[in-house]
């Protein structure tokens, strides 16, 4: 399916004015978990009041779907559909720019699907093997826990180290 197809329009004539805007406050608010793509069928949770289950499915004609809660009924399109929806199209255009722009824009788009816990391994990883990005990284955690060592950091020489002369660390 043509993911073009997840329009703002389609997804108001699916759920109604009303659940499309609460469905895109849903979405805005970080509120889509867990969710799969399998094939045609994308599978979230959304928080809510409750844990609602969203099933939405991916059609030559558009797109079809339900949800737990009692407004949806398994059947009706619903503010947690809508929010799942929108979750899945902001996600695909993230796709879209990993296959287009340059090597920049494709790095950062791959860096916004990773999940946090991700990111930390992988750049402690890489702090980890670069003395000067260590030395870097250790200033910075150690002024924002406030941990500084002052008479280290003014005994320290910018030509024996030279990440500190790239270092940017504000003392208190």
């Amino acid at each position: 399916m043509d993911e073009t197809l997840i329009s703002d329009s389609q997804l108001m004539m699916l759920a109604g004015d009303a659940a499309f805007a609460r469905g895109v406050q849903y979405y805005q608010q970080g509120m889509v978990i867990n969710w799969d793509k399998s094939g045609a069928t994308i599978s979230a949770d959304v928080e809510g009041s409750e844990l609602y289950h969203v099933a939405l499915k991916l059609t030559k004609r558009g797109l079809t779907g339900g949800c737990n809660c009692p407004a949806s009924e398994g059947i009706d399109f619903c503010k947690h559909c809508v929010a799942v929806a929108l979750a899945y199209r902001a996600e695909h255009a993230k796709q879209a720019q990993l296959a287009e722009g340059d090597t920049s824009d494709r790095i950062h788009a791959y860096l916004e699907t990773l999940d946090k816990p991700s990111l930390v391994e992988t750049l402690l990883t890489l702090i980890e093997n670069d003395p000067v990005l260590h030395q870097q990284w250790s200033l910075k955690a150690d002024a924002a826990l406030g941990v500084l060592d002052h008479k280290a950091l003014k005994n320290a020489s910018p030509l024996h180290s030279p990440s500190i002369a790239g270092c940017s660390v504000t003392l208190k």
